[in-house]
């Protein structure tokens, strides 16, 4: 997956800009609880560490370009009941204050594409294989946001070792 970037979001800074970033996690789609990482042995319950990436901060825009790219490897679950939460937020440069929340966006992860892993590409079918689906996603607010605007651009797809389309 690879988020490449947002446009109108917010100007949460007095000059009218914002300092851009987004935090992804891989959610639960129904109760919009976080997947974790694998289950502890000893008490059988899931892991506390969950699937999170965060961007860098993208200074004084209201359109940020952070072209992050990553994978997330060993999710078990079935993609059509996950979804990718991407919640924007403005960096305040006094470590005193909060960052101020810009909206967010939810994906569900059974609306992308099925390719193959890139550990196998050598032997994948380059016929059966898709590209990534890009797609702009609306911004919506959260918590006790008032108001959010824009839009985050992602390019996204689901990779199984070994499946082909052939084989579905």
């Amino acid at each position: 997956m690879m988020i490449i970037g947002a446009r109108n979001v917010i100007a949460a800074d007095k000059s009218g800009t914002s300092d851009p970033y987004a935090i992804l996690e891989l959610q639960h789609a129904k109760s919009g609880k976080a997947v974790a990482k694998g289950w502890d042995k000893k008490s059988g319950k899931p892991k506390a560490k969950s699937f999170k990436e965060k961007t860098k901060v993208v200074k004084k825009t209201l359109e940020p370009d952070w072209h992050h790219g990553f994978v997330w490897e060993g999710v078990l679950e079935d993609p059509k009941s996950l979804r990718i939460n991407i919640k924007l937020f403005d960096k305040d440069a006094s470590p005193l204050d909060s960052d101020d929340p810009l909206g967010q966006a939810n994906l569900n992860v059974g609306d992308f594409p099925i390719g193959t892993h890139p550990s196998v590409a050598a032997t994948a079918d380059h016929k059966t294989d898709c590209e990534p689906s890009e797609q702009w996603y609306s911004i919506t607010p959260y918590g006790k946001m008032k108001e959010a605007t824009g839009e985050v651009f992602v390019s996204a797809r689901v990779e199984i070792p070994g499946w082909t389309k052939a084989a579905h």
